[in-house]
């Protein structure tokens, strides 16, 4: 094993379903309320649990519906008439589920749409009118974000996934209901002997279904800890590819003026290479998932009817009873799984909240930053004659001085040149007297609102 690969596997804290949720509530409060601007997707919200509420009646009515017809098969000397009665009651129970939870994934596609577009300009308003878009260049450490990959792909699939999330795992909740209750009462007391002493164990269906999904919930977490760090790591290296590609393509003159193609050429295979070796990491940890899920799968039912062995030789069950068990077993055991079973959902969820969480930090930085300079550098009217600097001191990001006391009257309507050897601080000062240095402090007078600044590099608006 590669050196990078036994970086990417080492093990990080583990990701609990509280923590995650606790971070989501802080994320999505600001888009929920009674005020005009959030009432719909509160609407959306309640409307979603309201119908997976009534899920579970109807899930309760399928139910019964099923054991009525499957009893009726039983009974000697049914007629056509009283079978096709209890069918259709079975087949409008299974029809009423099916819209109901057709409306309640309408929903839900609704909700993460109207969130999506909310969030999208809420980063975008922000980006743009802090000036974030240049001020991260800035920052210290700033961690290398993408915010076409942020504000594009990230979000939108962030909120259609957590709405499909959301919706789920209500559902799940409703079945659970349903499936523990249909437990309780289908669970015959079963009754032990060992040497002259009786137990009786009432509701032992219920207890052991949950001993079962406690183990294999504990197996599957334990596997897929590393998941979202990998996941994470995956994420940044195809936006560190992305950003490497523009810069490529954005100075492909210069890079070949530069006799650059070289240089260019390894930095971006290295980046593929570390990219191979995260991707790799992620595929075997699926597959170790896709082998435990797909095992729970086949074994439940068989484990079910295990459960259920001694009293169905007892003869204390009846056939309706015995297909129904393992269906309610089903239900309580994914309520316990359903990290486990969503687990790729759920990493890839906590991955882009994660990015869009540090692209906002990055952005209360640079907003932190500015409203704290904007006490050192003061700007005033001063005359029409000329430009005045004053004990204009300049730093870098990491705090290492570029210019110290730097004073320097510049007339207006001449050109002025300024001359030093490269490094010194010539475009730091054109930065400072534009307003665009965070790290600059002294006195400056005498620019006009109407006053343009020209770039080094073209810029022109794209439609």
């Amino acid at each position: 094993m590669s050196s990078e690969e036994s970086k990417i596997k080492k093990k990080i804290e583990s990701l609990t379903l509280l923590s995650l949720a606790k971070r989501f509530y802080r994320f999505y409060r600001p888009y929920f309320g009674l005020d005009a601007k959030n009432l719909k997707r509160t609407m959306l919200a309640g409307g979603i649990i309201l119908g997976n509420t009534l899920l579970a009646f109807a899930l309760v009515f399928v139910n019964t519906s099923m054991a009525s017809l499957m009893g009726l098969l039983l009974v000697p000397g049914v007629t056509y008439t009283a079978f096709f009665y209890a069918a259709a009651q079975c087949m409008a129970a299974i029809v009423g589920y099916g819209a109901i939870t057709g409306v309640d994934a309408w929903m839900a596609s609704l909700l993460g749409s109207s969130l999506a577009h909310s969030i999208n300009k809420k980063l975008e308003n922000r980006w743009m009118k802090s000036k974030g878009y240049y001020g991260a260049t800035l920052l210290p450490k700033s961690s290398a974000q993408n915010p076409s990959q942020l504000i594009s792909h990230d979000n939108y699939e962030l909120n259609a996934t957590v709405t499909e999330l959301f919706d789920n795992f209500l559902t799940t909740v409703s079945n659970f209901a349903v499936g523990i209750v249909g437990l309780y009462m289908l669970s015959v007391p079963l009754e032990l002997s060992l040497f002259s002493l009786s137990f009786v164990l009432p509701g032992y269906l219920v207890i052991s279904t949950v001993i079962y999904a406690v183990i294999y919930n504990s197996i599957t977490n334990k596997m897929g800890d590393s998941l979202e760090d990998l996941q994470s790591k995956q994420r940044k290296m195809e936006g560190k590819i992305q950003t490497k590609i523009n810069h490529i393509k954005t100075h492909a003159e210069a890079i070949a003026f530069k006799k650059g193609t070289d240089y260019e050429h390894k930095s971006l295979l290295d980046s593929i290479k570390q990219s191979r070796a995260v991707q790799v990491s992620v595929s075997k940890i699926r597959s170790l998932l896709t082998f435990a899920t797909n095992l729970h799968a086949e074994f439940t039912s068989f484990f079910a009817i295990l459960l259920c062995a001694p009293n169905i030789i007892a003869q204390k069950l009846s056939f309706a009873s015995i297909l129904e068990i393992p269906y309610h077993f089903q239900n309580v055991v994914n309520f316990f799984t359903w990290k486990s079973d969503n687990f790729d959902k759920v990493t890839d969820c906590a991955v882009s909240l994660k990015r869009i969480e540090d692209f906002n930090a990055t952005l209360t930085k640079w907003e932190k930053l500015q409203e704290d300079n904007r006490a050192h550098l003061q700007f005033s009217k001063g005359n029409n004659k000329a430009i005045e600097i004053k004990n204009l001191t300049l730093k870098k990001p990491d705090g290492t001085l570029i210019l110290q006391k730097f004073t320097q009257s510049i007339p207006k309507g001449k050109v002025t040149l300024l001359q030093a050897a490269s490094g010194v601080g010539k475009t730091s000062i054109l930065r400072a007297v534009a307003g665009l240095s965070p790290y600059a402090s002294g006195k400056i007078s005498g620019l006009s609102d109407n006053m343009h600044f020209i770039p080094s590099h073209p810029y022109f608006p794209v439609q």
